[in-house]
């Protein structure tokens, strides 16, 4: 960690080493052997590729090229890929990652499977982009791929809505000490805009070791993602369709709706043989029980 003392850096995604110590608490091993045992149970083979549509520092791509796993990441910061890239060439890994955008993904599959951890989905806020999302992912998946998309527990902001604007979420307050730092993370966020169904988050950390205080933060309008929706737009969109949903890293825990659930994990399969697009749209609205004709 470089000496940045007194210095307020202008994001996590443009400092991916900060990144790395902040979110550190991550055990990549265990939720990249929960994707895996997803996929075997799916497909009945262990998972030969896998895309990470949102790669970050590059954590899940290496766990997976770990693993003998074949891996691509794609990441919007070119900071993020850079740093990536240098993490897995020093580790002796030949990853590929790409700069590029999740409604637009630059890459080719296909791949046995795709993930989008950390609660990136949500910072899609409007249908079409989401709609665009899913449409891209499915073309980078062979027939029956899986889509495993982890995001936070959406019961955690209808259950504890703020009463005022920006209040403090005190849920998400948490500090620890790691690698001769102390962290402390404060996140505050507006109520829920129902119009919209997105909330305004920031989350500010403070970082503390001898000759180092560093202040970052980050601003995020993010959007309430619901299981039936979800479903909805990725089978209209990109003939997916949602598998389970799990409360956690663990295949034996269903998602239930409880505000206690550490996180939701959504499963999407690629169908074998998609049907025309109309009759996508007819069924997925049925599936939430509306009718598309006037």
């Amino acid at each position: 960690m470089q000496d940045r003392t007194r210095r307020r850096p202008d994001s996590f995604y443009a400092n991916p080493d900060l990144y790395d110590l902040i979110f550190g608490f991550r055990h990549i091993d265990r939720e990249m052997g929960f994707i895996s045992r997803v996929y075997e149970q799916h497909a009945g083979k262990p998972m030969g590729s896998l895309l990470d549509a949102c790669s970050g520092t590059g954590a899940h791509v290496i766990e997976a090229l770990r693993r003998g796993i074949a891996a691509c990441g794609v990441d919007i910061s070119p900071e993020m890929v850079r740093y990536a890239s240098q993490k897995a060439g020093s580790l002796g890994y030949t990853g590929s990652f790409v700069v590029g955008d999740v409604t637009r993904l630059p890459v080719r599959g296909p791949f046995d499977c795709a993930i989008c951890m950390f609660h990136s989905l949500p910072l899609l806020t409007d249908n079409e982009r989401l709609a665009d999302h899913f449409e891209c992912v499915a073309g980078c998946l062979r027939d029956g791929g899986l889509y495993v998309v982890e995001m936070g527990n959406p019961m955690q902001v209808v259950a504890d809505a703020p009463n005022s604007r920006r209040e403090l979420w005190e849920e998400r307050c948490w500090s620890e000490f790691r690698d001769g730092a102390r962290i402390r993370g404060t996140s505050y966020r507006d109520p829920l805009d129902f119009r919209t169904e997105t909330v305004r988050v920031e989350m500010i950390v403070d970082i503390a070791a001898p000759g180092v205080s560093i202040r970052i933060s980050a601003t995020e309008t993010h959007r309430l993602l619901l299981p039936q929706s979800l479903a909805y737009i990725a089978s209209s969109a990109g003939h997916m369709l949602l598998k389970e949903v799990y409360a956690d890293f663990d295949l034996a825990a269903p998602y239930l709706g409880s505000r206690r659930s550490p996180r939701m994990i959504c499963v999407f399969a690629k169908e074998h043989s998609p049907p025309p697009r109309r009759q996508r749209r007819r069924r997925g609205s049925e599936q939430l029980g509306l009718s598309l004709d006037p």
